[in-house]
């Protein structure tokens, strides 16, 4: 069903024990919506300790996830604070198969990420992404990744990451497979790796 203008703010969404998926979706999740969204807004939520602890394994319970199949024209993803989850804080698309449309149109915004079991901000084949004044840290290998604070790949196209602080952090921004990334004014300390 496609669904638009849907706002999300002040939950606190916590202690699932699932081992994938995502806590609030576009695609499937506790709070999901599926087929052709637009103008989602994720507004002032608390979304934390999700998924095993296990970091021997994959387990990929992101706190939100819109896949590459969820045709999304529209996320502001602002002021929320996420951390300790088996998967991304926020994951945006999924591997390329050349099938769908990519999500575009997103802004993530002045929220606060860390201590996940993979990166904190993932962007996978998205257009038209503002990443901005989000303070993220606690990047730490495990499976799957290796301690990437953000990371943009598989085909993006057009993501630009303004004034991000990252730190306590492995690697600072993991880019590998976009098109036309823009990293401007970030700070990036106590990073292993920019």
């Amino acid at each position: 069903v496609a669904t638009s203008n849907i706002v999300m703010r002040h939950d606190e969404i916590h202690g699932s024990t699932t081992n994938n998926g995502a806590m609030m979706s576009c695609g499937n999740g506790a709070a999901t919506w599926s087929g052709g969204q637009s103008n989602l807004y994720i507004y002032n939520n608390y979304i934390h300790d999700n998924g095993p602890t296990d970091r021997t394994a994959e387990h990929d319970l992101h706190g939100f996830k819109c896949g590459t199949t969820s045709a999304l024209t529209g996320l502001w993803y602002v002021d929320n604070h996420s951390h300790d989850n088996s998967g991304d804080s926020l994951q945006m698309g999924s591997v390329a198969d050349g099938t769908a449309e990519p999500a575009h149109f997103i802004y993530v915004g002045k929220n606060a990420c860390h201590s996940d079991h993979e990166q904190c901000l993932d962007f996978k084949t998205v257009q038209d992404v503002i990443v901005s004044q989000n303070n993220i840290q606690d990047g730490r290998p495990s499976f799957g990744t290796a301690g990437e604070c953000m990371a943009v790949h598989n085909s993006a196209i057009r993501t630009w990451w303004l004034f991000n602080y990252c730190h306590a952090s492995r690697v600072g921004l993991g880019a590998t497979g976009q098109t036309d990334l823009r990293v401007l004014g970030n700070v990036f300390y106590d990073v292993k790796h920019i």
